[in-house]
């Protein structure tokens, strides 16, 4: 099962029988059985017919719509689970200020952890880099996650830690296209871009496993509510931002897959071309697809795989009280 990305302006996405066709100026230009298709990304002003609509909800596939420059517009989703008893004791636990704490370090914690190996993985491979300082900080950071005592002063830690991280990852890419550090809104250089644009794609992808799992998406234990923001995605998404998104866009620029005329400058920061988020997405999905063995497994995953049993792994945390591990790289 794969994703299907439309991203070419003035298209069409159609129903035929079991297929989806995708048309520009009344003609076909490309045929997709529905077995193919796990998720839809929609970019831009590009159309889709009721029946379409229609086929993918009996179907059970998302939809995800972007504006052009990535963000997020909406999402088109088949009807929820009927988990009712898991979307009850999910809203009692974010409303108490304890547990909400206990699982938002465990959350920090998570993150920090992948942030160090990812680190020493680099410095493993490239003896000539010096990450010690950045890995101490970071190591600091982890030791004071427990002493925490509200998600205010936790936000503090993780973000002294976070920085340390971006501090390496800048010399890690050698500041490709001007990048000091992680800029969000407006992206003010190419890599904040890639970076920007990565982690909402990764935010939709979770979106999607959490609705399907039962879960309230918008309601989350770390990230605070705030309308239309789906906290509990964010919350999810906090241990696969370095492993998939950062580590991809690392391997465009060490690959040279990609060049600065491939990005352009507009009020709004620093956005992608047409022609690069084509060639991002064709990483991206090689990169989610690539088969590995998880820590801790015997058998071979993919990280949508991985993505998803952390779902249900938080899913038996609220519900049986069972220990919640983040992912963690090899």
């Amino acid at each position: 099962m794969a994703t299907l990305y439309l991203i070419e302006q003035g298209q069409k996405l159609c129903k035929t029988s079991r297929r989806l066709t995708v048309e520009r100026d009344g003609e076909i230009v490309a045929e997709i059985p529905i077995f193919k298709v796990d998720r839809v990304f929609i970019y831009g002003n590009i159309q889709i017919t009721t029946q379409a609509i229609g086929f993918l909800l009996g179907e059970g596939i998302p939809t995800a719509f972007f504006y052009t420059d990535g963000r997020l517009k909406g999402i088109l989703q088949p009807m929820k689970s009927k988990d009712i008893p898991l979307r009850v004791v999910q809203f009692k636990k974010a409303t108490d200020p304890e547990f909400s704490l206990e699982l938002a370090k465990i959350i920090v914690k998570g993150k920090l952890k992948s942030q160090k190996r990812l680190l020493q993985r680099f410095m493993k491979n490239h003896p000539e880099a010096d990450f010690q300082r950045e890995e101490e900080q970071i190591e600091m950071a982890i030791e004071s996650v427990d002493r925490q005592t509200s998600l205010s002063s936790l936000l503090g830690v993780e973000g002294a830690g976070t920085s340390s991280y971006f501090s390496a990852y800048r010399r890690m890419i050698r500041e490709w296209g001007g990048f000091k550090g992680r800029k969000r809104r407006p992206p003010p250089d190419p890599i904040n871009a890639l970076l920007s644009y990565g982690y909402t794609v990764l935010t939709a992808e979770m979106f999607f496993m959490t609705y399907t799992a039962g879960f309230e998406p918008y309601l989350g234990f770390y990230h605070g509510v705030r309308y239309g923001r789906p906290a509990l995605a964010l919350d999810l998404i906090e241990e696969f931002r370095h492993v998939v998104v950062d580590m991809l866009v690392l391997d465009l620029i060490s690959r040279k897959m990609v060049e600065i005329d491939d990005f352009y400058e507009a009020d709004e920061g620093f956005r992608m071309r047409r022609r690069l988020i084509k060639k991002f997405f064709e990483q991206y999905e090689r990169r989610m697809g690539r088969l590995f063995t998880p820590p801790g497994s015997k058998s071979k995953s993919n990280m949508r795989k991985v993505m998803s049993q952390q779902v249900y792994k938080l899913k038996d945390y609220l519900l049986e009280g069972k220990a919640y591990e983040p992912y963690f790289p090899s």
